[in-house]
């Protein structure tokens, strides 16, 4: 079987039919344009790290649809000479829609199988020859995992703090005080602001370090403060000298207070609901900068789809916030094209300058009094690979 994929700007809808039916070999068809974006060679690289040959015709029309039309024919005389006896599998995809359009006049009947990959209703659709010929659509299969996601768009996984078992069984370990702090963090909000500012006075993040153990608050800590105080200790996560001084244990336990806690709740509470695949404290970098290195809190991939998640608990003032927004849709954006979604999750409440600019930039937004639901929040994701509310027929 050899698939015919038309590639113009994703990999990913060309990519899912290939894994759901190993083909012998694909062909890769593109514009000098699109070749020139290192987008095809992208994809061959993919196919060659999954075992699967390509070769690449590079040389398709920007435009006018006679020279097209002219293009697929002459493509289509290549490929019976080149390939004897061999099923073809078109894919109209991938291709721009002028592309796509004249591949399928031209191909109609020349194809065993014109397909196109319909990732909103997460179906793989066949066009037939004719009306008398309609095949019935098939459900894709979740072949896609994160590394794979990101690949198709340029970016290598390079680890995950949550590729650790030992990283796995600290997580485990306090999973109830994860819990608690998510379910209390309406209510705790202002020890959440104290305690992180003190955990943030403690590190040295650049070198992952614990520069200054001992903290001290600035006045006696309450009845409720020193409820929380006795369940940290017990966890072994400070000592608390009963009255106004701390002292953290570690640099990762210093991190875990001052904010991770909040990654640990999202992606062990995700982890329950199953999906095809999870990361937490993602490390990346883009294969154009490879140098240039990025730490995502948690990536999911479920159906084919990307769910980027970002996790707050502190804001810092405007500037802040507007940055906040401004890095995580930059980065969404060429994660996700147009296959995925992101959510940001904050244990403070979010500011209206946050909503707002979120709420344009097509970012859910999930504050304090929705950690307790928000298994609810992504089961919908799962489901819809949207947080938006199914449109009504």
């Amino acid at each position: 079987m050899l698939h015919i994929c038309l590639v113009h700007k994703q990999i990913i809808p060309n990519l899912i039919p290939i894994m759901m039916r190993w083909p012998h070999h694909v062909l890769l068809i593109c514009t000098q344009k699109t070749y020139r974006t290192g987008l095809s060679k992208r994809f061959a690289e993919i196919l060659l790290q999954l075992g699967v040959p390509s070769t690449t015709f590079s040389s398709a029309p920007d435009s006018a649809f006679p020279q097209m039309f002219s293009y697929a024919n002459k493509t289509h005389q290549r490929i019976i000479k080149e390939y004897p006896d061999t099923g073809i599998v078109l894919n109209i995809s991938g291709g721009g829609k002028l592309m796509a359009i004249t591949f399928l006049e031209a191909w109609r009947d020349k194809a065993h199988l014109i397909q196109y990959t319909n990732m909103d209703s997460n179906h793989l659709e066949y066009l037939p020859a004719s009306t008398e010929l309609i095949i019935k659509p098939v459900k894709l299969d979740p072949v896609m995992n994160i590394s794979l996601f990101l690949a198709a768009h340029g970016v290598t996984y390079i680890s995950a703090a949550s590729d650790s078992t030992a990283w796995q069984k600290t997580c485990i370990q306090r999973k109830k005080l994860t819990q608690d702090l998510a379910t209390h963090a309406a209510e705790i909000s202002g020890m959440l602001r104290v305690i992180n500012a003190l955990s943030c006075r403690a590190r040295d993040d650049i070198h992952k370090t614990l520069e200054h153990a001992q903290q001290r608050f600035s006045m006696h800590p309450n009845a409720a403060i020193q409820t929380w105080l006795q369940r940290f200790e017990q966890q072994g996560l400070l000592i608390w000298d009963r009255q106004q001084t701390i002292k953290f244990t570690s640099y990762e336990n210093a991190q875990y207070l001052g904010g991770f806690w909040l990654e640990e709740y999202i992606y062990s509470t995700i982890l329950t609901l199953n999906p095809d695949d999870i990361s937490c404290g993602v490390i990346i970098n883009w294969q154009a900068a490879p140098n240039i290195h990025n730490e995502l809190d948690i990536l999911v991939v479920h159906n084919n789809h990307l769910l980027v998640i970002e996790c707050k608990t502190l804001f810092l003032g405007t500037a802040k916030d507007n940055e906040i927004i401004y890095k995580l849709d930059s980065i969404s954006d060429e994660l996700n094209g147009l296959l995925g979604s992101t959510l940001l999750v904050s244990a403070q409440q979010p500011s209206s300058i946050i909503r707002q600019r979120a709420s344009t930039q097509r970012i859910k937004v999930a504050g304090p009094e929705d950690l307790k639901y928000i298994d609810f929040l992504i089961a919908k994701w799962m489901e819809n690979q949207s947080f938006a509310d199914p449109v009504p027929d």
